[in-house]
């Protein structure tokens, strides 16, 4: 029987709490009004950016333990694709474009793509690319590569367009109330798999084993479930509290 390991369970729960919290508040004070500007302060989209890293990097970190990953990618998309349908004819003005699970399956079926190339990268040397390359993406929608704030290079303008809006680049116009494209996450869901293979190789994995605490390793568990009927529930408790939306 495969060793559980309890404590990416718990952080995974620990990651879910955040994202029930998260959508919670963003409920309260962009869908009913309360403070349309709250997602734009720098502390909430630090936490909006930190708690969705922490479920992506953990995520890496479980995909080599997974078992029938392209059918696990295949039931990600069809959610995901399911989620977006349900929210353009439902709430428009707050539809999910290439939402979570999307980046999901997607970063899932890339990894498998690479995985005979990704797999010859030592361990070390694969979590330092990892960290440059989130390093040269992660302001890919101001439209270049920044190191310290600094500008290092420019992306092509025509890559700003909806149709690349999966891999980062997307227009002005674009919009997602949930948005988490492949650059630069994909690099922090590949850094998890190459520290896991890390500590695989140096005997250290049996330190995840520890952290059975059932208040987070149960969420962790059953992310999935959750992150499909937060949501619903969410707004059924904002209907009940505050009545129907403006």
């Amino acid at each position: 029987m495969r060793e559980r390991y309890h404590l990416l369970d718990a952080l995974r729960g620990f990651a879910i709490y955040h994202v029930i919290i998260f959508h919670f508040l963003y409920d309260v004070y962009v869908v009913y009004g309360f403070n349309p500007d709250w997602p734009y302060q720098t502390w909430v989209q630090l936490w909006q950016r930190n708690g969705c890293g922490l479920f992506v990097l953990v995520s890496g970190m479980v995909f080599a333990l997974g078992r029938n990953t392209f059918k696990r990618g295949l039931q990600l998309q069809i959610l995901g694709l399911i989620i977006t349908l349900v929210t353009v004819f439902a709430a428009p003005s707050e539809a999910i474009y290439y939402g979570i699970l999307t980046f999901f399956g997607s970063a899932m079926w890339l990894t498998l793509l690479l995985k005979s190339a990704l797999q010859k990268v030592p361990a070390v040397i694969g979590m330092l690319a990892s960290v440059v390359g989130y390093g040269l993406t992660k302001d890919i929608t101001s439209g270049g590569a920044r190191v310290f704030g600094n500008e290092v290079f420019a992306y092509p303008q025509w890559l700003y367009q909806d149709y690349f809006a999966i891999l980062g680049f997307h227009s002005n116009s674009f919009y997602s109330s949930d948005y988490v494209p492949l650059l630069p996450h994909i690099f922090l869901f590949w850094f998890g798999m190459y520290l896991f293979a890390w500590l695989s190789e140096h005997k250290l994995t049996r330190f995840l084993i520890a952290g059975d605490y059932k208040i987070f390793t149960w969420p962790g568990t059953h992310s999935l479930e959750i992150y499909i009927l937060h949501q619903p529930i969410l707004m059924g408790l904002c209907y009940l509290i505050f009545g129907r939306t403006p």
